[in-house]
């Protein structure tokens, strides 16, 4: 995969050029990877990213209340909900259609990253401290995203799990024979097959979806190797590249309307009365404010 990493801002006004010092020590970090230093926007930008099959830019945020230092992960929709994020984003979804449309060749993928900044007007080459501080994390997720991308669906789990889980197995099938899903969908679900794919072939198989989180294969597996875990992690790199399948968004939706995945409804609680149960109240609040903030609402 062609990537290019675009450091994006003036190195002389202080955080301004917050982008411009991350390309820098990526730059020593990495290999494989095209790095650019600018300080345009709109169409000029865009130019840049002819030919490339993924372009990462990195760049300074402003926002009305925000904290010094905070990290943010974009993508080219969000910008224009998010109002004076930054300097460098005049009409940046306008000239991404404009190129698509007139110069071709643009990137399937465009990933933004930002900092937080405090200061972007007075002269200077030095970061404030909490913008300061935050490089390291940044360069951390961003050399994270590349290595996924320039590397196949193995080692993106490896990096994730951080060791070599994957390699203790050695397809004894206990993780199978013992699976619930296993049995119930004729064995359409198999945790070995699906790991032996992941390992052999790099593809995330399609059933991943039917695991039931009861963790008998983690339990049962002789080389403690984190089957269950491995899946849930699939699960994420999935919805990373995909999106959150469509089963699952009716689920989402009950959540943030009313706090559980299924609704509940005077019928359910009169069931729950000839029970002596407690009757349930529609409690979404915390749980939307956890949606929100982990990016899982619609």
């Amino acid at each position: 995969m062609k990537i290019l990493v675009l450091g994006v801002g003036n190195p002389i006004l202080r955080d301004d050029g917050v982008g411009i010092h991350v390309v820098r020590e990526l730059k020593k970090q990495l290999t494989g990877v095209d790095f650019r230093e600018v300080s345009v926007s709109g169409l000029e930008l865009v130019e840049l990213f002819k030919g490339y099959e993924k372009v990462i830019i990195v760049d300074a945020i402003k926002t009305k209340e925000g904290k010094p230092g905070r990290i943010y992960k974009l993508t080219p929709e969000q910008i224009p909900t998010l109002h004076g994020v930054t300097p460098h984003d005049a009409d940046f979804r306008t000239a991404i259609e404009f190129g698509e449309k007139f110069i071709g060749g643009m990137p399937k993928k465009i990933d933004i990253y930002g900092i937080e900044v405090e200061e972007v007007t007075e002269f200077g080459e030095d970061l404030t401290p909490d913008v300061r501080k935050a490089i390291p994390d940044i360069i951390k997720k961003i050399r994270k995203d590349i290595k996924m991308d320039l590397g196949g669906l193995s080692e993106e789990i490896q990096l994730e799990m951080d060791g070599k889980t994957l390699n203790y197995c050695f397809s004894c099938g206990m993780c199978t024979g013992g699976c619930p899903s296993a049995r119930i969908t004729d064995s359409k679900y198999n945790p070995r097959r699906i790991l032996h794919r992941a390992v052999i072939e790099g593809v995330l198989d399609e059933n991943i979806w039917l695991c039931t989180n009861c963790y008998t294969c983690q339990e049962r597996c002789p080389t403690n190797t984190k089957v269950a875990d491995l899946i849930s992690l699939m699960r994420r790199i999935d919805v990373k590249k995909n999106g959150i399948p469509e089963f699952i968004k009716p689920l989402i939706e009950n959540l943030e309307a009313c706090g559980f995945t299924a609704k509940i409804g005077d019928l359910e609680n009169k069931r729950r009365e000839r029970m002596n149960l407690p009757k349930v109240e529609h409690t979404s609040g915390e749980i939307k404010k956890i949606i929100e903030k982990t990016g899982g609402g619609l």
